[in-house]
């Protein structure tokens, strides 16, 4: 699936009454889940035995004692909005506690707000982008400790 095909899918949800949608296609899988007017954009790569390792963790850093992390990465590219508005404040910060579906932040693309919400529960380990910078497509943008 390439750009072209994931900014159709976001448009066509965006203009229905579609609330939820899963493809997976070659190992990729993207889901998209529309909630009071939002579209929650949620893009996962599908990999056998995944590891600690392929997300760029180093096993003998201080973080390996048997904590798992889930990277959340951009699912499109666009800018990346850490809040609704530039006086407001982050929807979360390193060290905030996380529900899976709540708003991580915004990715704006072709004038669409999308937001990126969690996949999981738990603590906020790392912000890996800056407010209002270019993110690309499967960047990573956040680091969870579930």
């Amino acid at each position: 699936m390439d750009s072209k095909d994931i900014f159709e899918l976001i448009r066509t949800v965006s203009n229905s009454n579609i609330t939820n949608v899963e493809i997976e296609e070659n190992g990729f899988s993207i889901k998209l889940k529309k909630e009071t007017g939002n579209l929650c954009l949620q893009e996962e790569k599908k990999e056998e035995n995944k590891s600690l390792d392929n997300y760029g963790d180093n096993n003998n850093d201080n973080n390996s004692n048997n904590e798992e992390y889930k990277i959340i990465s951009s699912p499109l590219v666009g800018t990346f909005y850490a809040s609704i508005s530039p006086e407001g404040d982050a929807f979360v910060k390193v060290g905030d506690r996380v529900q899976k579906g709540d708003t991580l932040c915004i990715i704006e693309a072709m004038k669409l707000m999308n937001e990126v919400c969690s996949e999981v529960d738990g603590e906020i380990a790392e912000v890996k982008c800056q407010n209002g910078s270019m993110v690309e497509y499967g960047q990573e943008l956040f680091k969870i400790k579930c």
